[in-house]
């Protein structure tokens, strides 16, 4: 099958051994230079491996220096910071031994404190037992001060005469004027001085408005009543049905200050009208608002509309002046703005209370801003004080103004 495999000479043996040695020379050869270039493969391999875990390890021992050299400053800055803490500390510890001190100085001083404040405290209330002591005291005198300028102003009230001073005679004679005219009797107390001044005046009032003064020509021919008696009486024979010139005097009289009611008298002719002018009238007290009537006032007026009200009280008149005082007290507890003009006075007025706006009772609606003003006379009246109603056309939109005038005669009261 391949002859030059199995030679019949020796020559041909030669040969083919001579090629098997050039055969394993050649695989010996190659099998050496494999060798050879996969040592040198292998020693490449081994340095590159070495080279890179030299530069592997240098970058390890790189990065170590660097995590190192953080180590150390991160330890110094502890060891800073360390230090710091420890001076706090010791700074803390030094001011907690101060306050230690400190507290203990404290806690002796507010002992101490402890001890005065106990002191103060029973000074304390020692002096306001005695400041009660001494409001109990004041308001004793307060008492015996009200009782004694009660007494005060009954007294000036009984001792004052009664007089017609310029203003009262110039509105009385404006009033007689535009009034209907007719005769009267005028008679005064005889043997009361004071009685028979005052009617003098209003006599000489009547004169000068035309007025014809029948029985009172002259002060020798002054009538004399036997019977003594008080006050200023216009009479006639039926005080119901007055004559129309008696009801104008009574009216008049009134208006200007000069308490006088109507009466009737059996021994009048019928149709003929009497001024009378009687003594002083002793039982006449002054007005005071009594605890009970200030309480159903400020209780009643509760639900009322409040408003600004002026008052004034006659300064002629003591007793309407320290009444007009305890009105505004009154009134001022119970909400009203009480207006203190203090320039603003009357000489003479009305008798008793008068409430006055610019339009009268009529004109306004319930649901007018001067409503409180009809609301105030019914709570004025529900305590016991008559109060009338008038308007004056000189007084502001909003105004209202009430005149304290003298007190009532006690029958015109009743």
């Amino acid at each position: 099958m391949f002859p030059f495999l199995f030679p019949t000479t020796a020559e041909g043996w030669q040969n083919v051994t001579l090629a098997f040695t050039v055969i394993a020379l050649t695989i010996a050869f190659a099998i050496g230079a494999t060798n050879i270039a996969l040592s040198w493969k292998v020693n490449r391999l081994k340095k590159e491996e070495s080279r890179k875990k030299d530069e592997q390890l240098a970058s390890d021992l790189k990065d170590k220096d660097v995590l190192i050299a953080a180590a150390d400053k991160r330890a110094a800055e502890a060891n800073v910071e360390a230090a710091r803490a420890n001076e706090s500390a010791a700074n803390l510890n030094k001011r907690a031994q101060t306050m230690e001190h400190d507290n203990l100085v404290l806690r002796d001083d507010l002992n101490k404190a402890t001890g005065e404040v106990a002191k103060l405290q029973k000074a304390a209330a020692d002096a306001r037992a005695a400041q009660q002591k001494v409001e109990t005291q004041l308001a004793k005198q307060q008492v015996r001060a009200a009782s004694a300028e009660r007494a005060l102003l009954e007294l000036q009230a009984r001792i004052q005469p009664r007089r017609l001073i310029p203003e009262q005679s110039a509105a009385l004679l404006e009033l007689l004027k535009a009034s209907p005219k007719g005769a009267i009797d005028v008679t005064c107390m005889h043997g009361d001085a004071e009685s028979c001044a005052l009617a003098a005046q209003i006599v000489a009032v009547l004169r000068e408005a035309d007025w014809q003064i029948d029985s009172f020509d002259s002060p020798i021919a002054m009538g004399v009543n036997p019977t003594p008696f008080e006050g200023v009486e216009v009479y006639a024979h039926n005080k119901n049905n007055l004559p129309a010139h008696a009801n104008a005097l009574f009216q008049s009289l009134n208006e200007i200050g000069l308490a006088t009611w109507g009466a009737k008298s059996k021994n009048a002719d019928d149709g003929k009208v009497y001024l009378t002018v009687g003594v002083k009238p002793l039982e006449q007290r002054p007005r005071i608002i009594t605890a009970q009537q200030r309480a159903t006032f400020l209780r009643l007026a509760q639900g009322f509309q409040k408003g600004q009200i002026q008052i004034i009280g006659v300064v002629t008149d003591l007793e309407a002046m320290a009444f007009a005082t305890q009105l505004t007290d009154l009134l001022r507890a119970g909400g009203w703005i009480v207006n203190d003009k203090k320039d603003d006075t009357l000489t003479y007025g009305p008798v008793g209370l008068t409430l006055f706006s610019k339009k009268n009772e009529q004109q306004l609606p319930s649901d007018s801003p001067l409503a409180h003003f009809l609301q105030l006379t019914n709570l004025l009246k529900g305590i016991g004080f008559n109060t009338r109603t008038k308007s004056n056309p000189n007084l502001a939109d909003l105004d209202v103004l009430l005149v304290v005038g003298p007190n009532l005669d006690p029958r015109m009261a009743q």
